[in-house]
């Protein structure tokens, strides 16, 4: 299961232990492959702790995933792991433990006062997958966020085990980092990085860093599901006006998403469009049309028609489109109306 030079690490740290460590084993409903495997980490982890390390089966229903294995030392919060820490994924757990045991010092640098600082419990979810060569490092900066602070909670995810719950958070590519179920990254997390999404959540953007999250990292649904109750047309608005042109991509799926349920869903957001489309910069001017298009109220008729003369000759295509969108809707309405 490990190497001989982490072995080695591991009684090392367990000699220097002064409370014990306690492997904690929280069992789904039915065994599974998962379960004999980490029962078997517990137990060797037993095996090597010279009558330091204390393996429990508890229950533990406020997990991510089940079946977990978690650590506690001392005051020490606990961390679990969804997945088995073998292979590459050894070397953070290893070290983890050495931090827990003292043997290891703990990391220095500004980020740790930003989380030593943090007023709130907060929740962080790394998904990952055995193959990956990039979690690693993605899990080393999220256990050490987690050894830094009693507020956070850590949870490990192998997402081959667990497909259910990473697509329930639209799981694409790994590694993905989640805050409080809310604020996704993907990609390496450093732990400084980490540290700046926990400071995210008290700062007052944080729902649209949320709202943004769920665009970059695939969540459509959700953020579908909320413009068509009427939240988050200020966040889309926001994030139109300062977009990139991929992000402007996802956003119009989103809003065809959003229409194909509810059709006056973005009608709300006319007025605010409307000034983009005098923008210095053709692509958003061309972009802000075709979304124009897509909502067709009649509210932008007019600077649609304006939008005719445009230079750009592609833009003035996508306006007359955007027009012709908006009669037919009218011939819709009034025909539901005569009905």
């Amino acid at each position: 299961m490990w190497i001989e030079a982490q072995v080695a690490r591991l009684k090392e740290a367990f000699s220097r232990l002064r409370d014990p460590l306690v492997v904690a084993l929280h069992c789904a409903e039915a065994a599974s492959p998962l379960w004999d495997r980490l029962s078997e980490v517990a137990r060797s982890l037993e095996g090597l702790g010279q009558g330091m390390v204390r393996v429990e089966e508890v229950e533990a229903p406020e997990l991510p995933a089940l079946p977990a294995l978690s650590l506690a030392c001392g005051k020490g919060r606990g961390i679990s792991y969804a997945a088995v820490p073998e292979g590459p994924e050894a070397a953070p757990f290893i070290r983890a433990i050495a931090r827990l045991t003292g043997v290891e010092p703990s990391p220095t640098g500004a980020w740790t006062a930003q989380v030593s600082n943090h007023a709130r419990p907060a929740e962080i979810i790394v998904f990952i997958a055995p193959a990956c060569p990039f979690c690693p490092r993605t899990v080393q900066g999220a256990l050490d966020v987690a050894l830094t602070s009693a507020q956070v909670r850590l949870s490990i995810v192998d997402v081959e085990r667990f497909p259910k719950l990473a697509a329930q958070y639209s799981v694409q590519s790994v590694p993905m980092t989640l805050v409080d179920r809310q604020l996704a990254r993907v990609g390496i997390l450093s732990s400084s990085e980490l540290a700046e999404l926990l400071v995210a959540t008290t700062e007052r953007d944080y729902v649209e860093r949320v709202f943004l999250s769920r665009i970059e990292t695939g969540q459509l649904d959700d953020a579908a599901a909320d413009l068509r109750a009427g939240r988050g047309l200020d966040h889309f608005a926001s994030l139109w006006l300062k977009s990139t042109t991929s992000t402007r991509i996802s956003l119009m799926m989103l809003a065809e998403m959003v229409l194909e349920g509810r059709r006056m869903a973005l009608d709300a957001l006319v007025p605010r469009l409307l000034p983009v489309l005098s923008s210095a910069d053709v692509p958003l001017r061309g972009d802000t049309a075709d979304l124009l298009r897509q909502i067709a109220h009649p509210a932008a008729a007019d600077a649609l028609t304006a939008l005719l003369q445009d230079p750009n000759p592609d833009v003035a295509e996508v306006a007359a489109d955007a027009l012709a969108a908006i009669e037919a809707r009218r011939a819709r309405e009034t025909g539901s109306e005569e009905a």
